[in-house]
């Protein structure tokens, strides 16, 4: 059983988590309609890691939800994917079910982000297993 003092700090480290989701990709510029695309999928991405560090999930979850409209790419697909799972995580841990918000992060596909949680889990004494390339592709 975790305590609260373990919710609060991994909890804190969730804006930093999300923030390496953005930085780790999506820089490329098209032209064009793509490049208005991409600049609002940014622009929901980083919505939605704002609300995350404001803790408002729900909120997040609709910003990730119009940066998932504006998807172009399959980099795109998995940041959104991973940011869900992330969210969900998040979810699960603030309602005090820590096992199941472990499982819930080892989905993270999304490189960078996963190697953070795994980085900020284990400071607070948590382990979260990585998923292997053979189990993310079916």
């Amino acid at each position: 059983m975790h305590t609260g003092r373990t919710k609060g700090r991994l909890s804190r480290g969730i804006p930093l988590l999300a923030a390496v989701v953005l930085v780790a990709g999506c820089h490329s510029a098209p032209e064009g309609d793509s490049a208005v695309r991409a600049q609002e999928f940014r622009e929901q991405l980083a919505l939605s890691t704002t609300a995350i560090g404001e803790g408002d999930l729900e909120r997040a979850r609709g910003h990730l939800g119009q940066a998932e409209a504006r998807i172009g790419s399959d980099e795109e697909q998995q940041k959104v994917e991973s940011l869900d799972q992330l969210i969900a995580g998040a979810e699960l841990m603030m309602s005090g079910d820590a096992q199941a918000a472990v499982t819930e992060w080892s989905q993270i596909q999304d490189p960078a982000l996963a190697r953070e949680v795994n980085v900020k889990a284990e400071r607070v004494g948590m382990a979260v297993p990585e998923t292997s390339e053979s189990e993310a592709t079916p």
